[in-house]
């Protein structure tokens, strides 16, 4: 049996603090620097032909595209978007009520959205106003 004395026991309760308080740190902090980064929020609906559409024609490619290095999607269900149970819940974000709907946040702030899909030709118009948009949205930021 290992005994340890009082100057040891308190140094080994020490070292056992601070490293349950880093892992609880690391925990928090790392979510919330991936939430702020540039996303494209995809909430959807699994019963949604729309969205059906969509990850045919574009969600199977869209990590392979420029945009995507720029524009990261996270896709969500709905019914989690609305009870709050992703990653991004602490965002400033509008309700979402329809799907598909794709939302551009910048530091973790809703600053364009796409709600519904037709066709790929004009969800990459769509995302092309987003990014112009975005930029306006961050200089305006820069000049504050």
């Amino acid at each position: 049996m290992l005994t340890l004395s009082s100057n040891n026991r308190s140094r080994v309760s020490l070292w056992s603090t601070l490293a349950c308080c880093g892992a609880l740190l690391a925990a928090v902090i790392m979510p919330m620097n991936t939430a702020l980064a540039d996303r494209l929020v995809y909430v959807y609906s699994p019963d949604c032909g729309a969205c059906m559409k969509f990850d045919k024609e574009v969600g199977a490619i869209y990590d392979k595209t420029e945009e995507s290095t720029q524009l990261p999607m996270i896709k969500i269900e709905l019914g989690r978007w609305q009870q709050g149970d992703h990653p991004l819940r602490q965002c400033d974000t509008k309700d979402v009520f329809a799907t598909p709907t794709f939302i551009h946040l910048q530091d973790c702030i809703e600053v364009d959205r796409i709600t519904g899909y037709s066709s790929d030709e004009l969800f990459w118009f769509a995302l092309e106003r987003m990014d112009n948009r975005s930029k306006e949205y961050g200089s305006a930021v820069a000049v504050e």
